[in-house]
């Protein structure tokens, strides 16, 4: 009834994809939904932007368009001459982590916390001669990220061509549970509530699911810190240790390039001396984490415990081929930041 044969366009935060524009929708919703809902339509032309969970990911409607809850739209009063590309690389330039709410399964913005956000505007022509820099420069950005993607393809393929399909184990290594090749433990973050104020704002830092899923190989960055209070209650865990996520997004992996503290949503692995090397392992992990992603149950959110990741028999081949192969990914890695 509201979404059978629905022709009109459904924008969820999974839509806004890093395009500028959207023009289509994954779920569409009927005009009985509309009138029954009273939803406010969306014009074409409008700058959008997630406000929860994903925050600040933001594009601009090709069209007439409606959204969820979690969707914010920019209507334009009409005060003030605005190009909606500009507005959509001002609103791309704020740190809006900075502004959020902590909420219970994650960050959140308001509508009041937004409205409270004071920004310069440029004239109109001046306007018009950023949105083309910023084009310009995008296009530019879009090449380049080609690019590292198509690095990344060349290193899964040198990974088959040294250690066959690691599915299928088609070179036939020896296979060793994941708990017996290191010290495998989930995070800590014992306090209650976890967003207490008096745990955050300190030195040490912290790492979240998100910055493992967003990181690549390596986790070079982060956004949050504990203090004194807040590694008291938690753990640090070393440079170099494998990060491995067990909440929401399942059994994505990254390797800490500095000492860290994260929570119970992420493991960490730390190999025991000479029996696996943490960058072929977070590549394997590649291979398997779809599959990992599937078998994981879901109630409020998806997530594995740490029985599962422990019983997961890895393809160990010589160490030496496994050396071989994290040289060939530090030198590509080089290549991707040059």
């Amino acid at each position: 009834m509201y979404w059978n044969d629905g022709n009109r366009e459904w924008i969820s935060i999974s839509d806004i994809s890093g395009s500028k524009y959207i023009s289509n929708t994954k779920e569409k919703i009927t005009e009985k939904a509309i009138q029954d809902s009273g939803i406010k339509k969306i014009p074409a032309n409008t700058v959008i932007m997630s406000f929860k969970l994903s925050i600040g990911k933001v594009a601009i409607t090709s069209k007439e368009m409606y959204s969820n809850e979690a969707i914010m739209a920019f209507i334009d009063k009409k005060r003030v001459k605005l190009l909606p590309e500009y507005v959509y690389y001002l609103l791309m330039g704020v740190k809006w982590d900075q502004n959020t709410n902590k909420a219970v399964m994650g960050k959140t913005l308001n509508k009041s916390t937004i409205s409270q956000i004071i920004v310069d505007v440029d004239d109109y022509e001046i306007q018009k001669q950023k949105a083309e820099a910023l084009d310009s420069a995008s296009k530019q950005l879009d090449i380049r990220n080609k690019e590292i993607q198509k690095l990344d393809t060349l290193v899964k393929a040198r990974f088959v061509e040294m250690f066959g399909d690691p599915v299928k184990n088609t070179k036939e290594f020896g296979l060793t549970k994941l708990s017996d090749l290191g010290l495998l433990e989930r995070g800590k973050s014992k306090h209650r509530p976890r967003n207490d104020p008096a745990l955050l704002g300190g030195p040490y830092p912290l790492i979240q699911t998100g910055e493992v899923t967003n990181s690549g190989v390596y986790i070079k960055d982060y956004s949050s810190t504990y203090s004194d209070l807040g590694l008291a209650q938690s753990h640090m865990w070393p440079k170099g240790t494998l990060c491995i996520t067990i909440a929401a997004n399942i059994a994505q992996t990254a390797i800490l390039n500095f000492d860290a503290c994260f929570p119970d949503s992420v493991v960490g692995f730390i190999p025991n001396d000479n029996s696996i090397s943490t960058i072929y392992l977070h590549y394997w992990f590649t291979f398997f984490q779809k599959i990992l992603d599937a078998q994981a149950p879901q109630v409020a959110q998806k997530n594995i415990n740490l029985k599962i990741l422990s019983n997961l028999k890895v393809i160990v081949p010589p160490l030496l081929l496994q050396q071989e192969f994290s040289s060939f990914v530090q030198q590509v890695d080089k290549s991707k930041v040059a």
